[in-house]
This record gives structure tokens, sequence and C-alpha cells, in this order.
């Protein structure tokens, strides 16, 4: 038993043709939906006309566009709503009634649906493959910012939210750019390390630059005057150039080293008087 492509029935392997390009070695099309198809070309028969753009078509039961139009449209074409669709999780409006061919950079045009973010109300154009798609959620949120500060929130519900901030490595509190105001991302890039290559910034160094109202420099440090890393309140930070700062680093380094130094001797004096 086999389904045909064209009227969509369940049909016996007899009523089929026989075709050695195919993985079960009969053709997509039953012998009837064949011969109706070979008629048709060669003009003995009624042709289709697609309800997109009007052109004639070989006709079948389950298709209603000719081929152009499937391959610009998408498997979706049959699923768009007419009437403009509200997401009820961020209030997102979805303008179906607006949809319209947009041109890129591509050879076909792509078909484009506005879209008006839940959060900050700004208007943009998304593909319509990207909206209906049932594989990955869509919020109609923007991508920069709002959709980050929804995952933040709902976080926050759930009981993870860690207040958008990590802890690196080496032992500095890093945040991220879509959780700053867009107005001071200028200042908060000019933070960032040239060893972090995604989008957290050192809270030090934005926390001082938003302070002094300026873009840090490459040869501007921030300092921690208590030694402690996490520890980003304004009192606790100074700002000193690369040189200074190895100056700090080499003192603080020489006193590690005396004070190590005065315990082993200390622990040798407590060890001669217990024996």
């Amino acid at each position: 038993m086999k389904k045909c492509s064209a009227c969509q029935k369940i049909k016996s392997l007899d009523q089929f043709t026989k075709n050695k390009s195919t993985k079960d070695g009969y053709s997509f099309y039953c012998i009837e939906c064949h011969n109706k198809r070979r008629k048709i070309k060669q003009g003995k028969g009624e042709m289709g006309k697609c309800e997109r753009c009007s052109k004639e078509f070989i006709p079948e039961k389950f298709k209603k566009y000719c081929n152009k139009c499937r391959s610009r449209y998408g498997q979706y074409a049959n699923k768009w709503p007419d009437q403009d669709e509200i997401i009820p999780e961020t209030n997102s409006v979805v303008k179906w009634s607006e949809k319209h061919l947009h041109k890129t950079l591509r050879a076909n045009p792509l078909l484009a649906v506005p879209v008006i973010c839940g959060i900050c109300k700004n208007e943009r154009l998304v593909p319509v493959s990207s909206v209906v798609n049932k594989k990955h959620h869509f919020t109609g949120l923007c991508i920069h910012g709002c959709l980050q500060k929804h995952r933040g929130q709902k976080a926050q519900d759930e009981g993870n939210w860690r207040k958008g901030k990590i802890v690196s490595s080496s032992g500095y509190i890093l945040i991220h750019l879509y959780d700053i105001p867009r107005e001071d991302w200028d200042l908060a890039k000019s933070a960032k390390s040239p060893s972090l290559k995604n989008l957290h910034i050192p809270e030090h160094r934005y926390l001082m630059a938003k302070k002094l109202g300026r873009p840090l420099t490459k040869d501007e440090v921030v300092h921690h005057i208590n030694g402690t890393k996490t520890d980003n309140r304004l009192e606790n930070l100074e700002l000193t150039t690369v040189a200074m700062h190895n100056g700090m680093y080499h003192k603080l380094h020489k006193k590690y080293l005396q004070s190590l130094k005065r315990i082993r001797e200390l622990e040798e004096e407590v060890q001669s008087l217990k024996s």
C-alpha cells in the first residue's frame, strides 16, 4: 500500500507505475493521477490557477499555489491568519493584515509581517517563517534588551534569578550588557576587557565610567582599595594607571612575602618552646 502525492489516497502498489529512482521502486503518483497530469501537459486537460499570483499550473488536490509561490512563501502558506494576533504571554501584537513582500539582498523577496514589541512598543519586520514555526517559541519581543528582561523576570518569578551577575575565573563580578540601560552602552563597552569575547562586562569598571561620565581608556585601571574584588562600592574603587597599579601590586606582594616570612619564624619559635 502507498499514498498518492496528488489525490492523497492510499492505494495498492499495482496502481502505481514503477520508478527506479525512488526508494520503494514506485512513482509518487498513481496511474490515474499520472495520466491526468500527462494530458494537462499535452494541452488536453484543464489547468489550475494559483490563488496568489493567478498563474496556471498543474492542479493537485492538496495544492492551492504554484511552485514559485510555494518556494517563495515557504511551507507555512496555509497557516497564516487573516486577523491581527496578540501573544498573551508578552502582549506583543502580530499585524497579519499588513503582511507584505519585503525586498532583501537575496534574489527573491521575503514575506514579512510587522510585529509590535510588548515591552518597548517598537514596530519591526519579522519573517513569517520565524513567527509560524512551532519548533521555536515566538514571543514577539526585541532580541536586544526586551527579550533579556523578559527572561530575567521569568527567572526571578521562578526563584532562579541571580540579578544577571556572574563571577569570573579571576574573581571579578561581571554583568550582562542587556541588563544595562541603552544610553549607557557606550560607557559599558569601553569598560569591557579585551579578554572577554562575550557580552559580559566588569561591574567595577562600568561603575567607575558611569561615575566619571566618560569612557575609560585602555591605560586606566580600577583598583579595589581593600583588596576584595567583589566589593564594588564606589568608596572602595580607585582609578589608577597600569604603571601605578603594578607598583601597588609589587608593594602588596612584598608585604605578603614579609608576612609569610614572619609567620614561619613565629612557627619555629613556638616549636622550639614546646620542645
